[in-house]
């Protein structure tokens, strides 16, 4: 999967952003390809992150490609990126595809 989006992490513009103490968003954009989103949640207790904050086109859902080891969710699933939920200490690699 990740192979499919190579492009945007190599040239893709990059944006980032701590959303709070706790929570770290960087985003990956190129023209005609798919977007990636890394969120990181820093903190020890569970958050709920609204990433229109940080970028006002993310409404689309968001696939789940990389989770961090102890994460409960599932590869491929897809997240609501205006209520991403993040359990504490968790990293998430998401995309638009």
């Amino acid at each position: 999967m990740i192979t499919h989006t190579s492009k945007t992490l190599q040239n893709g513009s990059k944006k980032y952003q701590a959303l709070s103490e706790d929570i770290f968003v960087v985003q990956r954009s190129l023209t005609k390809s798919d977007t990636i989103v890394l969120v990181i949640n820093f903190g020890s207790v569970a958050k709920t992150v609204d990433l229109s904050q940080f970028d006002k086109s993310r409404t689309e859902s968001l696939q789940l490609l990389i989770r961090s080891i102890d994460s409960t969710k599932k590869e491929g699933t897809r997240h609501d990126p205006k209520a991403l939920s993040l359990d504490p200490s968790e990293a998430l690699v998401l995309t638009t595809e």
